[in-house]
């Protein structure tokens, strides 16, 4: 079983990069997992630099744990993005998030890869979601970002770029 590790923060915070960094200090082949088909220019220029870094991209909108098995099969590292777009998808297509997070999670265990699980914190302005569909998935996503982070060895916070660990602690603190 490989390391499961959790990055979460705002959107824009700099998770990809913070996830770069991460997997340079690993080594190895890296799987670029992504929820979404990418088509405008912003993720274009996302993909290049993903091919400069030696990254293989594999685009799944609903199966993460089949492509997880697949590809984590080997060693390695998978970079998953994101943990929040798979469950919209999820949700959009009447899947059970539970059930699917569940079998994700059982994939990193599975496998002797890396995965690295890019997630999206929401609600922290405050303000309330303007939609019931985005309560929701505010509420769906933070139960999954939870689930996530307790089954994750490693757990971090991205703010401005740089990364805060927030996972594991010990009874003094951080290790």
């Amino acid at each position: 079983m490989g390391d499961l590790l959790v990055i979460t923060g705002a959107p824009g915070a700099g998770k990809l990069r913070v996830a770069a960094n991460l997997v340079s200090a690993r080594g190895g082949p890296v799987v670029y997992l992504a929820a979404a088909h990418w088509s405008d220019p912003a993720e274009t220029a996302r993909q290049a630099w993903e091919k400069e870094l030696g990254w293989r991209d594999v685009e799944e909108p609903l199966d993460a744990a089949g492509v997880i098995r697949r590809e984590g099969a080997g060693g390695g590292c998978i970079v998953v993005d994101r943990l929040s777009l798979y469950t919209a998808n999820w949700m959009e297509h009447a899947d059970d998030p539970d059930m699917r997070l569940e079998d994700l999670l059982a994939a990193c265990r599975e496998v002797p890869a890396d995965v690295i699980l890019i997630t999206n914190e929401v609600g922290w302005d405050g303000a309330p979601p303007p939609t019931s569909y985005t309560r929701l998935h505010r509420d769906v996503l933070s139960q999954c970002n939870q689930r996530a982070a307790a089954a994750a060895n490693q757990v971090y916070l991205t703010v401005a770029g740089l990364p805060l660990r927030l996972k594991p602690w010990t009874a003094a603190g951080r290790e």
